[in-house]
C-alpha cells in the first residue's frame, strides 16, 4: 500500500528492506529491537540506515543524523500525512539523558545567587567549554554544581557526573564516556588516546553534553606545589587542553580544591575557559543555614561571630549548628566560649588537605596562622626570609592560592595575604595537639612521626625534654615555657625572625605568659614594628611578675620616643614602685632620668641618672643621657667626659650591658657623642694654634 513516506522513499531509490528499517527507526526503536523485529543482525540495521542517510545526502555520525532525516522528510510531506513519531521517538537528542549516579546527595541549598548567575552566564549563554569551581574543603563547590545542573538540565542532551576520588586512569574512563555520549549508535573505540580524544570532541560537537568531573584534586601529587599531576594521570592534562582548544558545543565542569595549572594561563573574562573560586557564605545566607537547624530566629550578633570564626564555611556551619542545638540548646554565645570545634568529618578532610602540602607550603601556612593581620609584600621578606629566597616564597604563596588556602586582600591600596580565620585556628590547634602529645610521650618514635613540627623548628629534644613531674594531662603551659626559652635564645643570638616565630607559638600555647609577650615586644622593636611591640608590652604589663615590670618600663620608653612624656612617667613610675632587684632598677632609673630630661627638669633627671650609674658605672645609656643633661645645664666640659665615657662603654655591635636589646636610640646618641667630641677636639686645636701664633 502506497503511503506518503513510500512515495518519498521510491523517489530516493530506497529499497523495501531499507524502508522497513527506516520506519521502525522513525518509530523510536533502538538498533537491537529493530534487528529482532526484522530478523537480521544489528550490523545489518546500521548498514541499511547508513545507505538511507547517504541517499538523502545526510552526513556525519551519531543520533543527530536521524533527527536531520526526520526534519527533511517533514519538509516534503503534506501536514495531514506526517508520520506520528514525536511521542515514541527515543533519540537522546530530543529526550536528554542524565547520569547522576556518582553525584552526592545535597540536603538544602542556601544563597549563592551571584555565583549561580555567573556560572549560568558562562555555561548557558557564553557556552564556555571548561568551567572550574574551586575552593577549600566544605565551602560548597559540589552543592553548587548539583543545584545548578538540576536547574539547567533541559539545556543539555547528556549530563554525566563523574567522581575522580578513586583516581582511575583516563584510559579506563574515556571509553565509558564515549559509549555514554554516543548512546545507541554503534561505536568502535579507537586504540590510541589521541584518537579517543578526537572521538570525544566529535561527540561534543554533535550533541550538547555536560561532563562534570568532581574531586579533580585527587589526580594531583601530594608533597609538591599545587596542580602537578601524578605520573599516571598526566593524560587528564591533555584532555583539558584538547577540550579547551577545539571547537564544540559542550562543557566540562571541574570541581576541585586545587586549580589545574594548564587552565590558569588561558582562563579569563575574554577566554572560553573560566575559573570561579568559591569563598564562604555571606552572613545572611549563613544565617538561613543556622536557623534551619536550630529551628528558631537567632541573634544577628551571635551569628556574625559564628560566621567569622568559621569563615562562612557551609559544612562547618551545619556541623556546629547541630552541636549547638544538641549540646547548648541553641545558645550560640555559650558555644562560642569554647575552642574551635569542627567535627570528625571536616577535621579529617582538613587534615587530608594539609597533608598534601609541600614542606615550604606547610611552613608558610603555619607562619601565616600566627599573625592576626594580613601580611604585606613589604613584610614578606622579613617574615619568610628564613624559609628561602623571595622567588621560592612567591611560588609557594601562588601554590597556596591555587589550593584555595591563601586569600588576597587590599588594604590602603596595598595587596596583602592572609588565611581564613577557621584555617588559622585549625592549624594552630593541630600544632598544639601534636606538641602536647610529644611532650607527654617523649619518645623518639613520636618525634619521627611529627615531621611538620621539625620543619617548623619546634622540635628540639634538648629543650623540650619535659619534667617528669609535669601535668601530663595539661602540658600546654610547659610547652609555652620551652618555646619562650627557645625564642629568647634566638633573640639573644640576633635571629629575630625565628625568635618571633617561637614566641608567637609560645603565646598560642599560653596566651597569658607575660615573659613571652615581653620577649615578643622586644623582638618586634628589633624588627622596627613598634605598633606590635606596644601591643605585646601592654599584654605583658598585666600582673606583677618581672616581665610585667619590664614591659611597663619599655612602654614608658616608647612613650618618650613618641613625645608623650606624661604617659611615659606614669608607666615608668608604676614599674619603679614594684621593682625590687637592683639589676632591673638600673634601666628604670635611666628611663626616668630621660623622661625628666624631656620635661626640662634637669636636676631630677641628673638625680635619676646618677642612681642608675651607682648601680652600674659602665652603663652607656646613662652616660649618654647624663652628658645631654649636663649640656642642658651649661656644664659643657663636664658633659664632654660623659660623652667620652659613653663611647668607651658602648659596646657597638654587642648587647648593651643589662639591656635586653640594642636600643634603637643608641645609634643617634652615639653619633651625637662623636660630633660633640670632634667639635671639642677641633676647638682645642684652634686655641692651641692661636696661642702659638700669639707667642710668636
Amino acid at each position: 500500500m502506497d503511503t506518503p513516506l513510500k512515495t518519498i522513499a521510491d523517489a530516493h531509490q530506497i529499497s523495501d528492506t531499507e524502508l522497513a528499517t527506516l520506519s521502525l527507526a522513525l518509530d523510536g526503536l533502538p538498533t537491537a529491537k529493530i534487528a529482532t523485529q526484522l530478523g537480521c543482525s544489528p550490523d545489518a540495521v546500521r548498514k541499511r540506515l547508513g545507505q538511507v542517510y547517504s541517499k538523502f545526502e545526510i552526513t556525519g555520525k551519531g543520533p543527530g543524523k536521524l533527527a536531520a532525516l526526520r526534519y527533511k522528510l517533514e519538509q516534503h510531506l503534506p501536514p495531514q500525512t506526517i508520520f506520528p513519531v514525536a511521542t515514541s521517538q527515543a533519540s537522546t537528542v530530543q529526550h536528554p539523558r542524565y547520569d547522576w549516579r556518582n553525584a552526592p546527595r545535597v540536603s538544602g541549598f542556601w544563597g549563592r545567587q551571584a555565583e549561580l548567575t555567573t556560572v549560568n552566564q558562562w555555561i548557558i549563554k557564553d557556552r564556555c567549554p571548561i568551567v572550574t569551581l574551586s575552593g577549600m574543603v566544605g565551602v560548597g563547590k559540589t552543592a553548587l554544581a548539583v543545584y545548578f545542573t538540576q536547574q539547567i538540565k533541559d539545556e543539555f542532551d547528556f549530563i554525566l557526573w563523574w567522581n575522580l576520588r578513586e583516581t582511575p586512569p583516563l584510559s579506563q574512563v574515556l571509553p565509558e564516556w564515549l559509549q555514554y555520549f554516543s548512546q545507541d549508535e554503534f561505536i568502535s573505540i579507537p586504540q590510541t588516546l589521541d584518537e579517543q580524544l578526537n572521538q570525544l570532541i566529535q561527540c561534543f560537537r554533535k550533541s550538547r553534553c555536560l561532563l562534570i568531573l568532581d574531586e579533580f584534586e585527587s589526580l594531583f601529587q601530594s608533597g609538591q606545589l599545587a596542580g602537578n599531576y601524578q605520573p599516571s594521570y598526566q593524560d587528564y592534562q591533555q584532555l583539558l587542553q584538547r577540550l579547551g582548544e577545539y571547537q564544540h558545543q559542550s562543557c566540562v565542569m571541574i570541581i576541585t580544591q586545587e586549580k589545574p595549572l594548564e587552565l590558569l594561563g588561558i582562563a579569563g573574562n575574554f577566554s572560553t575557559v573560566r575559573l570561579l573560586s568559591l569563598t564562604g557564605l555571606i552572613e545572611t545566607d549563613a544565617q538561613m543555614i543556622i536557623e534551619s537547624i536550630l529551628g528558631s530566629t537567632v541573634s544577628s550578633e551571635a551569628v556574625s561571630q559564628l560566621v567569622k570564626r568559621y569563615s562562612g564555611n557551609p559544612l562547618a556551619l551545619k556541623t556546629v549548628a547541630t552541636t549547638i542545638r544538641e549540646l547548648f540548646n541553641g545558645n550560640i554565645s555559650q558555644f562560642l566560649q569554647h575552642d574551635l570545634f569542627l567535627g570528625d568529618i571536616l577535621t579529617q578532610a582538613l587534615n587530608q588537605q594539609l597533608q598534601r602540602l609541600s614542606s615550604l607550603e606547610s611552613q608558610i601556612l603555619y607562619d601565616l596562622a600566627l599573625y592576626q593581620e594580613p601580611v604585606s609584600p613589604h613584610q614578606l621578606q622579613s617574615h619568610f626570609s628564613h624559609l628561602g629566597n623571595s622567588s621560592d616564597v612567591l611560588k609557594t604563596l601562588e601554590s597556596l592560592k591555587r589550593r584555595s588556602l591563601l586569600e588576597t586582600v587590599t588594604k590602603n591600596e596595598e595587596v596583602q595575604w592572609t588565611i581564613q580565620p577557621m584555617m588559622k585556628q585549625f592549624v594552630i590547634h593541630q600544632v598544639r595537639e601534636k606538641m602536647a602529645q610529644l611532650i607527654s610521650r617523649k619518645t623518639t618514635e613520636d618525634m619521627n612521626q611529627l615531621e611538620f613540627l621539625t620543619d617548623l623548628g619546634l622540635i628540639n629534644p634538648d629543650i623540650i625534654a619535659a619534667d617528669e613531674h609535669q601535668n601530663q594531662q595539661f602540658p600546654y603551659s610547659q610547652v609555652a615555657k620551652h618555646l619562650n626559652k627557645m625564642g629568647k635564645n634566638k633573640y639573644l643570638s640576633g635571629d629575630f625572625i625565628v625568635a618571633r616565630k617561637y614566641l608567637l607559638w609560645a603565646i598560642q600555647f599560653n596566651p597569658n605568659l607575660a615573659a613571652a609577650h615581653y620577649n615578643l615586644g622586644s623582638t618586634y622593636e628589633e624588627l622596627e614594628d613598634y605598633q606590635s611591640a606596644r601591643q605585646h608590652y601592654q599584654k605583658a604589663a598585666i600582673g606583677s611578675e618581672i616581665a610585667a615590670i619590664l614591659a611597663r618600663n619599655n612602654l614608658g620608653r616608647l612613650e618618650i620616643l613618641d613625645g608623650k612624656i606624661e604617659a611615659a612617667m606614669d608607666w615608668i613610675n608604676s614599674a619603679l614602685e614594684q621593682v625590687e632587684e637592683d639589676q632591673w632598677k638600673l634601666t628604670i632609673y635611666k628611663n626616668l632620668g630621660w623622661a625628666y630630661l624631656m620635661k626640662n627638669h634637669f636636676d631630677e633627671a641628673e638625680q635619676s641618672l646618677q642612681k642608675a650609674l651607682e648601680l652600674d658605672q659602665e652603663y652607656a645609656s646613662a652616660h649618654y643621657l647624663m652628658a645631654k643633661v649636663l649640656e642642658a645645664k651649661g656644664e659643657v666640659e663636664k658633659a664632654k667626659q660623659f660623652w667620652s665615657n659613653a663611647l668607651t662603654y658602648d659596646r657597638f655591635g654587642k648587647k648593651d650591658q643589662n639591656s635586653g636589646w640594642r636600643l634603637p636610640e643608641l645609634e643617634g646618641w652615639r653619633a651625637m657623642a662623636h660630633q660633640r667630641l670632634q667639635i671639642s677636639e677641633y676647638s682645642a686645636t684652634r686655641r692651641q694654634q692661636a696661642t702659638g701664633n700669639g707667642q710668636q
